[in-house]
């Protein structure tokens, strides 16, 4: 650096935006993705991983069955074939896909909040619909414990996991924030003084 006044160093900013931070550049590849993996998961209890696991394995067998079973499901549910089938195995193939999601909040939660709220969206608001073809005679009264167990059960739950991985995104901002701070270096502080 030139001993110059107006002459800048550029060495602490440099410094405040290294990623993650000089400790990982020191971890071999296996560790490095062993702590990125620890930091993901590090604020979900066992229960929600476990659910998590669950529910995406569930929808991705779920939604395979009404893509390539679905003439069984309306048997089993006293519901007549429709002569489109394509309708329930678009649905289908939406019920598989947040099978795949809720995997992947499972593995990078922080990275995937989102599709869980829109997971929960769709377990709301989905059987609503369908109730009201109950209430209204065209679908079985059997539907409301499918419904039940299908998608009501997990709101509460998809809620606390989505309420945990959010406090836990927001501390992450945070000290990203702080840590993005340029500091000055030795020789700008002396000269400060």
């Amino acid at each position: 650096m030139s001993n110059e006044p107006w002459a800048v160093s550029h060495e602490p900013l440099a410094k405040a935006h290294r990623f993650p931070s000089s400790e990982f550049r020191s971890l071999k590849p296996d560790t490095l993705k062993r702590e990125t993996h620890a930091m993901n998961n590090e604020n979900l209890k066992p229960w929600m991983h476990g659910l998590l696991k669950f529910a995406g394995g569930y929808n991705i067998i779920a939604g395979l069955s009404m893509i390539l079973f679905y003439h069984e499901g309306f048997k089993a549910l006293g519901i007549p074939k429709p002569e489109v089938n394509l309708p329930i195995q678009l649905v289908g193939l939406m019920v598989f896909l947040f099978g795949i999601g809720y995997l992947m909040v499972d593995r990078k939660p922080s990275e995937n909040r989102n599709v869980l709220l829109l997971g929960m969206l769709s377990k709301l608001l989905g059987p609503m619909l369908a109730i009201g073809y109950v209430v209204g005679g065209k679908l079985p009264w059997m539907m409301i414990p499918v419904l039940f167990f299908a998608d009501f059960v997990y709101l509460l739950p998809f809620w606390m996991i989505y309420r945990t991985i959010g406090s836990r995104t927001q501390m992450q901002d945070k000290t990203q924030d702080i840590e993005s701070i340029p500091m000055p270096t030795g020789n700008q502080r002396k000269r400060a003084a």
